[in-house]
């Protein structure tokens, strides 16, 4: 599981142990920078919290990708709309 540990990690997602591991609710990148959690990042630490199965796990990894996706691609091309960026 050391590797699932690590992934999260990379993807903002996870508790911060006082040995880096897991423990308690871990605040997701937007989150961290003030704004709102998202409620994919949410599901991902319940499912580790609740030590669920690695196919669930894939499941809400494979999810909360594409919703960053989705908001990156909203991001661009908002930022290719604006007329002073």
């Amino acid at each position: 599981m050391a590797g699932m540990s690590a992934m999260m990690k990379t993807m903002g997602v996870g508790g911060g142990g006082a040995g880096g591991g897991g423990g308690g609710r871990g605040m997701g990148f937007l989150t961290a920078l003030g704004g709102a959690p998202d409620p994919t990042e949410d599901a991902l630490q319940q499912a580790l919290d609740d030590n669920a199965p690695s196919a669930q796990l894939k499941a809400v990894m494979t999810k909360l990708r594409a919703v960053r996706k989705a908001k990156q691609d909203e991001k661009v091309k908002a930022q290719s709309n604006c007329g002073i960026c």
